[in-house]
């Protein structure tokens, strides 16, 4: 393989990470294979999406043929010359995709195709939270409905002694609050440590650091328990209106 006989282009932030800069060599190797010396022929403000937030790697087809032995590029990245008019470079673009069976893309719809996908992506796990959110309050209705059932002898004591509706009601959305709270804590104690470790096990070039979102997380804590609450209604509506006297005659 060649050494230092190629060049590649690498973001600033990556360049800052690093410290390679233009004219510096950096050992490049595909999984299995083995590393070849690049020189760093220039940084570029706005790379390709990769891997890590500091974009993607840019090496011509002809090194990455050489020497990693690739056969076909999915991505062509055209730089117009001061020389070439703007309307004739768009037709050249065009002309040259279509020889590729290709699409031509300026660079704001290539970000604006690359946001649609992610905000797809991003909207399919917002939709699975909210499945779960649901599935979690359905299960707190079905908890204290039967934690209701199974004190029907004892809330009816309670009333005999002078509680009121309002406070057997307030009892049960109190302990639905609790559960969703200390289910809330939980969660977000969970997602941190969870994030913690991927962030601790990921190579060195993807390991950005962690950082925690407070109010994301406080949320989240206030999201289990205003859904905990309205879960909780419902069986505070049922342990309310029992009826005391028949209430004291059951018998588990």
């Amino acid at each position: 393989m060649p050494s230092a006989a190629a060049g590649q282009f690498c973001s600033p932030s990556r360049s800052t990470r690093t410290g390679f800069g233009t004219g510096d060599q950096i050992h490049l190797a595909i999984p299995g294979g083995s590393a070849a010396d690049f020189t760093v022929a220039g940084l570029v403000a706005y790379s390709l999406p990769g891997r890590s937030g500091e974009g993607a790697l840019l090496l011509s087809l002809a090194d990455a043929r050489a020497t990693f032995g690739a056969e076909q590029a999915t991505i062509w990245a055209m730089v117009p010359q001061p020389a070439i008019d703007e309307s004739a470079y768009g037709a050249l673009v065009a002309e040259k995709a279509a020889e590729l069976a290709g699409e031509a893309l300026t660079a704001a719809e290539l970000a604006e195709q690359l946001s649609r996908s992610l905000d797809r992506l991003l909207g399919l796990f917002d939709a699975l939270a909210l499945l779960a959110v649901i599935i979690g309050g359905l299960g707190i209705v079905n908890t204290l409905s039967l934690g209701v059932a199974e004190r029907t002898r004892e809330i009816a004591v309670l009333r005999a002694h002078g509680m009121t509706v309002g406070q057997v009601e307030g009892m049960v959305v109190t302990e639905a609050a609790i559960m969703g709270t200390v289910g809330g804590i939980v969660a977000a104690a969970a997602g941190v440590a969870v994030t913690g470790l991927l962030v601790t096990l990921a190579p060195r070039d993807f390991a950005a650091g962690l950082v925690i979102p407070w109010p994301l997380v406080i949320a989240v804590v206030l999201l289990g328990l205003g859904v905990a609450c309205l879960a909780g209604l419902y069986p505070a509506r049922l342990a309310g209106n029992r009826p005391v006297l028949a209430s004291l005659k059951h018998f588990e």
